[in-house]
């Protein structure tokens, strides 16, 4: 009775509604062979979805569970083929070769959006050419005719300076001959003979 009542709510679920009714039957210790195998294959999905990350999973990473889900079923079949008597190789051959086969293809289909496609277009955006002229425009009207005048005013101040220093050692030479000219007086009457005095 409680599993028909578990049943009919599964049937309005969407997802899980199968996980739940069967972890139902491994906690009520019910469960059927067929149940059984059911179960460990949703539990190892889950697990192999969680190593894989999920929809947002790195590429690379999803390769690599892949293949090692590739190794661990060419194990089992190893295994499994090992047990079987020698008469029956060939149908077990054929086992493994469809495993292996199901095996590439599935690794082939995972690889596939691994190759990415890179195409590059390099086109300006529109409008791009206008904007642009602008800006030279812009520039040239503004900053151009502000470097012309600093460097006129440079030239100025240059030429300003230049004058300065000119001024500067003209006063430099007058004070000199000044200075010479008025040790040159002073010299001469101190060389000046003084009358001897009366003996």
């Amino acid at each position: 009775m409680i599993a028909d009542h578990y049943l009919g709510e599964a049937q309005m679920l969407t997802t899980g509604a199968e996980s739940n009714l069967l972890k139902l039957a491994e906690l009520r210790g019910n469960m059927t062979e067929e149940q059984s195998v059911r179960w460990e294959q949703i539990k190892k999905d889950f697990l192999r979805n969680k190593a894989m990350g999920g929809d947002s999973a790195d590429t690379g990473a999803k390769v690599v569970v892949q293949l090692a889900d590739m190794v661990e079923g060419i194990n089992k079949l190893a295994l499994a083929t090992s047990k079987k008597p020698v008469a029956d190789t060939s149908a077990g051959n054929r086992e493994l070769i469809e495993a292996i086969t199901a095996s590439a293809t599935k690794l082939e289909h995972s690889l596939a959006p691994v190759a990415p496609k890179v195409e590059v277009i390099n086109q300006p955006l529109p409008g791009l050419d206008k904007v642009l002229r602008v800006l030279a425009d812009t520039l040239e009207s503004s900053l151009v005719p502000l470097v012309r005048n600093m460097d006129k005013k440079l030239d100025i101040d240059l030429r300003n300076h230049e004058k300065i220093e000119q001024v500067s050692q003209q006063l430099k030479q007058l004070e000199v001959e000044l200075f010479s000219k008025k040790a040159k007086p002073a010299a001469s009457k101190t060389d000046v003979a003084k009358p001897d005095a009366p003996q």
